[in-house]
């Protein structure tokens, strides 16, 4: 693995892994709730791919974030391949369908349910996002717009789909 790669599930269950050794060779524990590429990698599509992981620390944040830095040096990984930058675009409610794809005594990863996946994708809509729009309703066994807006709306109560948004949604969907 190097920078700029594309990681399979098994080569993210293979840093999840290294990751869990070395937090067990402190003695620590952490727990994170994967979304995004890595999510959906993990949970719904062993053929997608991700540069990265994007991810919410949910315990252990200090010792993690230092063994992840360790893990990039020794791997000659980006500094970022977890991080935290998409966590401001996580629902503020409870995700209790998250999937536990990584179980290891030192490292537990969640990754977030389709419904939560569906709706972050909508909210970003960008072009790299329409295929997996597709199929996260699919999973959710979504046919029109308004099923898949009526779920936004559910993870994300208030907040509202722009035009560019619903424009990508109903594309995805048509």
């Amino acid at each position: 693995m190097s920078d700029g790669a594309l990681w399979s599930r098994e080569q993210l269950t293979e840093l999840f892994t290294d990751l869990a050794e070395r937090l067990a060779d402190r003695g620590v524990t952490a727990s994170v709730y994967v979304i995004g590429g890595a999510a959906i990698s993990m949970s719904f599509d062993a053929r997608r791919a991700t540069r990265d992981i994007d991810a919410v620390v949910l315990d252990g944040h200090g010792a993690l974030m230092e063994e992840v830095r360790s893990v990039a040096l020794d791997r000659n990984l980006p500094s970022t391949w977890l991080n935290e930058q998409a966590a401001a675009y996580v629902s503020p409610l409870p995700d209790p369908d998250a999937l536990v794809v990584f179980d290891h005594p030192a490292l537990r990863v969640a990754a977030a349910s389709a419904a939560p996946l569906l709706a972050m994708k909508m909210a970003a809509a960008r072009p790299t996002d329409v295929e997996d729009i597709k199929m996260l309703a699919a999973v959710l066994d979504l046919t029109s717009p308004d099923q898949a807006v009526a779920v936004f709306e559910r993870v994300f109560p208030g907040a509202t789909l722009g035009d560019r948004q619903r424009l990508v949604v109903t594309d995805a969907l048509a």
